[in-house]
């Protein structure tokens, strides 16, 4: 038996080839879903930080997965938003309340680190992740309110896979994928 939340036919097809599974019988819900907003923003990559700040000061847009294209921008943009006051937006976007609880999570970090920095995010206790690829495989938290790419990701069925961890219990969710020229030298 085999399953995933959001696979398309390419990573099924590799899916069965890994398994060596024989002609097997394949259950499909669909791919389609209507309670995920998308936007694709071009945005030059100084501007990035600030912009996902801006959008994270939002309460409702909590809990969040920011992917970042390296360890180092992980790191840099956890701080970031760690810096941040959530609560209502005034005119130039500066939170109200409390800080925004962010951290990073990548495969540079020890397993105790990312291991204590999963189990804060699926308990509650910690409202952003800023992750690279590293992060995501086995999450099952339903209520991710936001989903943001500060780059292109590696391939189509990586996006597809990562935006699908937003708005998993049904709510309104969004998605940002955040992009410019500059990004594809990553790549």
């Amino acid at each position: 038996l085999a399953l995933t939340a959001t696979a398309t036919p390419t990573v099924q097809a590799d899916i069965v080839a890994q398994l060596g599974m024989v002609e097997p019988i394949k259950f499909i819900h669909g791919f389609r879903r209507d309670n995920l907003a998308i936007e694709v923003v071009e945005l030059p990559v100084p501007a990035r930080p600030g912009a996902i700040a801006n959008l994270l000061a939002d309460s409702a847009r909590r809990p969040a997965i920011v992917y970042a294209t390296s360890r180092k921008n992980a790191e840099r943009l956890a701080e970031e938003l760690s810096r941040t006051r959530s609560g209502r937006t005034d005119a130039g976007g500066a939170g109200s309340g409390r800080r925004i609880q962010a951290a990073a999570y990548h495969a540079g970090l020890d397993a105790e680190t990312r291991e204590r920095v999963q189990r804060a995010f699926q308990a509650g206790e910690l409202e952003v992740v800023v992750a690279t690829i590293a992060f995501g495989m086995g999450i099952d938290k339903a209520d991710i309110r936001t989903v943001i790419h500060a780059g292109l990701p590696g391939t189509l069925e990586g996006y597809y896979q990562e935006i699908g961890r937003a708005g998993r219990d049904g709510a309104l969710s969004r998605t940002y994928l955040m992009h410019s020229y500059a990004d594809q030298r990553t790549h």
